[in-house]
């Protein structure tokens, strides 16, 4: 099949679409840095890291799919480069989604099996068609048949691993910022919608994906993917600078209407009452039952760090996004 043994000779139009879907996801590559600078104030953490590490591997596999499909560099070189920046692309966007899962997911055992799926899948899944991907370009009659197969899949297994994690984030979400959704009313429902609406987007597009590839236009769809994955991250972003704003918003701003203008946020008990927060988790009944003040979990932004923290003995846990006032 063209695309996948070395480079294609499409009609003008196909050629148009295929460099225009590459110039796009290029394009908001070259954004990504913009936002990320903007939303993070310490650049460190895994949950950066994972986010620079997949916009480099989606901005690099877009440039060297384009050079090898219009057979503007050589073939197996650009093959070895395009399997690499594959993995940043695909697994590095899993390790963000898995990065963001210490926001919500105090269940030690769920985060760590998290982890072990994306690390099993990288093994079993990217190595082995890493292998048969360069194979095809050597020697297309022994490895051909056999890839055609591994991609769709991989491509399967990795739309599965995706739902997974953010069907999990969603989920626990919905549970853990519960106490903080209801003190701040419909400011926090509407965050919770525009997850829920980001991740029902996202699931879409990997549909899409799929439907390019199973319909065998491989060349297409290796030009498509690196524009999906590129818009996964912009809306990555996108919700994270909504859930920084509202975890960084003080209750009295979103209370405000409950106080007279002369004692708003002065620093006076009566314009921001401190213990607003509390009272609201500690009163509401969270899985049946009703929330001591041993039980309650709330979020804040501290110091440049989230941190997610109950009112036992239990120490703070600190996240590796890193995005506050220094």
């Amino acid at each position: 099949m063209p695309g996948e043994t070395g480079p294609v000779s499409p009609p003008l139009a196909v050629s148009l679409t295929i460099t225009a879907l590459f110039g796009m996801a290029c394009l908001n590559c070259a954004e990504i840095p913009i936002m990320v600078l903007y939303t993070f104030r310490r650049y460190t953490g895994l949950y950066f890291w994972s986010i620079i590490v997949a916009d480099l591997g989606t901005v690099i596999y877009a440039i060297v799919n384009l050079l090898r499909l219009f057979a503007l560099a050589p073939n197996t070189l650009m093959s070895v480069l395009l399997a690499l920046s594959w993995w940043g692309m695909v697994t590095g966007q899993s390790v963000i989604l898995y990065s963001r899962l210490h926001l919500v997911v105090y269940n030690k055992k769920k985060t760590r099996g998290v982890l072990i799926m994306i690390i099993t899948n990288f093994f079993i899944i990217h190595i082995p068609l890493s292998v048969l991907w360069i194979g095809c370009n050597i020697d297309p009659d022994v490895f051909l048949d056999a890839f055609n197969i591994y991609e769709r899949l991989q491509l399967c297994a990795f739309f599965v691993q995706e739902c997974i994690i953010s069907g999990l984030y969603i989920w626990e979400a919905g549970h853990t910022l519960e106490p903080i959704i209801s003190a701040r009313g419909g400011t926090g429902k509407n965050i919770v919608h525009e997850l829920v609406v980001i991740n029902i987007i996202v699931i879409i597009l990997d549909i899409t994906l799929l439907v390019t590839l199973l319909t065998g236009h491989f060349y297409i769809q290796t030009s498509y993917q690196p524009l999906v994955y590129s818009i996964k991250l912009k809306l990555e972003l996108f919700i994270l600078n909504k859930l920084k704003a509202f975890v960084e918003q003080r209750p009295c701003d979103i209370m405000y209407t409950q106080y007279p203008q002369s004692q708003s946020c002065t620093g006076s008990p009566l314009g921001c009452p401190q213990h607003t927060m509390e009272r609201a988790c500690r009163d509401r009944p969270l899985n049946g039952r009703l929330q001591g003040p041993e039980t309650v979990t709330t979020l804040e932004a501290i110091h440049s760090e989230y941190h997610a923290f109950t009112s036992t003995s239990r120490a703070r846990r600190l996240f590796d996004i890193d995005y506050g006032t220094q």
